[in-house]
């Protein structure tokens, strides 16, 4: 099991969600998840641990007051922020997760292990 990776004062956005229609009938992303993906890289930059392979990741959400959000759009999100920020190489890499999401915290707190698993494909 690899140090806790952790992500400080930051809700995660629904990446899916984001999308909106542009004036030329294309899709691009809120500035909302532009925003929150950008800061989530920068608190990740300084991680230094790079996965490859397949790997077990845990979630932790610490969910900030009385809000609520869906957690599989929190984990999908984050999946995708780990990738672009060269911490996982691929998500589909991701063989098995958990995650966990409480309420009541004075600020959003994201906490994310990662575990390399040996002997390649799951079966």
């Amino acid at each position: 099991m690899t140090n806790v990776i952790t992500i400080k004062g930051l809700r995660p956005i629904s990446k899916k969600r984001s999308y909106r229609r542009g004036k030329s009938g294309g899709f691009y992303l809120s500035k909302s998840y532009k925003n929150w993906e950008e800061q989530a890289l920068w608190q990740l930059k300084n991680y230094k641990e790079k996965h490859t392979g397949k790997v077990h990741i845990s979630f932790q959400f610490e969910m900030k007051g009385k809000l609520d959000t869906d957690l599989d759009n929190m984990v999908t999100s984050v999946l995708d922020v780990l990738q672009a920020g060269e911490i996982i190489d691929d998500d589909k890499n991701v063989v098995s997760l958990e995650a966990v999401k409480y309420r009541v915290y004075e600020d959003w707190v994201t906490k994310i292990r990662i575990e390399e698993l040996e002997g390649g494909e799951e079966e």
